[in-house]
């Protein structure tokens, strides 16, 4: 490649690495947002601009400033020493690529929590197997039920179903309403936990009702 990243440095939801032209050193970048896919868009954007001619000296801070797209890996809340994020994955890739920079970004103490609200049944129906291999990288994983996204159900195609299948990851079926969901979810969590939101549906409300749950209480 013409253009790679080497001496490549994670800390927890940040990265530092530096930028190769063929054998020269570019520069020294710094992200904010987690995930060597991450690593890989900036490299992408950076080789995209000096390719363009733009004066590089003027766009290295952005990097570092840069917090990432709505919905992606993006923070919503923290409350009680949990942290709660949420991203927009709900293709089983796209999980496992978000669940690995998590995993990643954890300190010895934290546990990676993600909920999961499968979109569509035919998605869940024609990539059951792939979703099965999607959250080995957590250490809990709570189900909600399918977000239909207009379809209709289709027999034996469930979140109850598909938990019970998930045999080697410790996970929890959880049902009713995204409200529900969170009143449910909210006790089962602790603190150091951190929690991500995934799916294309209504599951971007939950760390919001997570965090209305732990007002109640305190």
């Amino acid at each position: 490649a013409m253009y790679y990243a080497k001496n490549i440095i994670i800390n927890g939801l940040t990265s530092q690495f530096d930028i190769y032209q063929n054998n020269t050193k570019l520069a020294q970048i710094k992200l904010s947002i987690p995930g060597k896919h991450n690593i890989y868009n900036a490299l992408a954007v950076f080789a995209a601009l000096k390719e363009a001619n733009v004066n590089m000296d003027s766009v290295y801070k952005h990097f570092e400033t840069f917090s990432g797209m709505g919905r992606r890996f993006q923070k919503v809340c923290e409350f009680n020493g949990i942290k709660v994020y949420d991203d927009y994955a709900h293709h089983p890739s796209e999980i496992k690529t978000t669940l690995i920079s998590l995993k990643n970004s954890l300190n010895p103490q934290e546990r990676a929590v993600a909920v999961f609200q499968p979109h569509r049944y035919t998605r869940l129906k024609g990539l059951w197997e792939e979703f099965k291999k999607a959250f080995e990288y957590t250490d809990k994983l709570f189900i909600t039920d399918i977000y239909s996204a207009g379809e209709d159900k289709i027999e034996g195609i469930t979140s109850e179903n598909f938990s019970k299948d998930l045999k080697n990851t410790d996970n929890t079926y959880i049902s009713g309403t995204i409200e529900d969901c969170a009143k449910k979810i909210y006790p089962l969590l602790k603190k150091n936990d951190i929690v991500i939101t995934l799916g294309a549906g209504t599951i971007t409300k939950l760390g919001k009702l997570l965090e209305k749950e732990s007002e109640k209480v305190h």
